[in-house]
Order: C-alpha cells, then structure tokens, then sequence
C-alpha cells in the first residue's frame, strides 16, 4: 500500500517516511496543498496522512478538494490549535469536510503507525463491493454513491461526507443494532460520545433523503434509547 505524507515539517515528515518505510509501505511525499492535489491522481495512494497547517492553503480546502473526486482514507496528524478547547472546532471541521480521522499532534510514532493499520484494514481490497438495495434507493459501496428511482428514473442522491459515514456503518451492519455510542466514537472521536444530538440530525437527513415518508422510516429505524437499525425491507 502507499501512503502519501503532506506536512512542511521536514523533519517530521522524514521520521514518518522512515517508520512507514520499515512497516512495509511504499511512500510519497509532499510539502504543500498544491503538491497534495498534483500527487494524488498521479501516485494513487491508498491513504493520506495530512497536516493541516501548510505553507500554500490550509488543510480543510484540500481535504474538500480530494473529496471532489477521490474517496481516498485521510488521516489528519495536525499540531493547529494551542488547547485541547481550541482543536475541537478544527477536528469536527476535518471530519465533516471528509477527513476519516483526527490525530493531534505531538503524537507518538507508534500510534500514527497503529491508526494507519486500523485504516487500511477499512480499505476494500476488491473492486467488487456490493450493491445494496432497499425499496427505491440503491447503495453502491465501491463508489460511494446512492441513487434513487423516482417516476421511473435513477437519479443520485447527493450526501454529505458525514452523511455518507452514518449510512456506511448502518448499512454495513444491516439487520443489527447499531448503538449511538458506537456511531459517536466511529464518527466523531471517544470525546463526543454523548453528544448525540449531531447524530439525530444527520440521522434526519438521511431520512429526508432515502426514505418515501421520513416521519414514518421504513428503512432507518430508531431503537428508543440504543441507537439505530437498517432493514432493507419494512418489518
């Protein structure tokens, strides 16, 4: 697997490549936003480790960039923020904006190397993920599309990169309960494990936008008091 390092900090940037290097993977590396988005179609990484403060433009613009048109895993190990306080508007910015974790720096090289593992263990390694399909909408997890057939036409449902998130793990543990805790901390980080009032919103979107009747779901159920379940058909 390759991983594409974006950071300013030549040396940061030269011990990460040197612990990558040992673990296995192949490298590529870039020291500004324009040389992320110019290495992205042409080294096809398979995950980006991402600082946020860059010489050129800041990390949010290039995380909504990529996103444009590559699903690849983004893992932000960024040092922006003086507190703890401070780093929380940034971390829920990244996450929303379409990065999939959140490391802050100063961190210890052997977690950075043990989040890399945990996220290209979440990499497809087959091309053939399935279609999943409830009543009129369609979910295709190769490309991260959902389409919807309304008077008999298929037209794509547009979500945002959390949105998509929800869905994911819903759909990925389809017929099963998944708890607001688990969805907080896959989604969100440990520290917002009860805040689950983001959760409930994006859960309300999701239903204006997969269900006929969001008042009356078929698909995305509530369990009061849990969390949520996807069925793919109404019980």
């Amino acid at each position: 697997m390759k991983i594409l390092v974006v950071d300013d900090d030549r040396t940061f940037t030269e011990m990460l490549r040197a612990a990558l290097l040992t673990q296995g993977y192949e490298v590529a590396v870039a020291s500004a936003g324009s040389g992320c988005l110019a290495a992205v179609p042409q080294e096809k990484p398979d995950l980006i480790l991402l600082d946020m403060e860059l010489p050129d433009t800041d990390g949010l613009s290039v995380i909504r960039s990529v996103r444009r048109w590559s699903d690849v895993p983004i893992l932000v190990v960024s040092g922006q923020g003086a507190t703890a306080e401070q780093d929380v508007p940034e971390v829920i910015e990244a996450l929303d904006a379409g990065a999939d974790e959140y490391v802050p720096k100063p961190v210890a090289l052997d977690e950075i190397l043990a989040r890399v593992r945990a996220l290209c263990r979440r990499i497809p390694h087959d091309s053939g993920a399935p279609l999943v399909t409830m009543g009129h909408v369609t979910i295709d997890l190769s490309t991260h599309s959902v389409f919807r057939q309304f008077r008999g036409r298929q037209t794509r449902v547009q979500l945002t990169p959390t949105e998509w998130k929800v869905l994911q793990m819903l759909v990925k543990n389809v017929g099963r309960l998944v708890t607001r805790q688990d969805l907080l901390t896959e989604i969100w980080g440990s520290e917002h494990v009860h805040d689950s009032g983001n959760l409930r919103l994006y859960v309300s979107q999701l239903r204006k936008k997969i269900e006929q009747d969001p008042a009356k779901p078929q698909f995305l159920k509530t369990e009061t008091g849990m969390g949520y379940r996807l069925e793919l058909q109404d019980s």
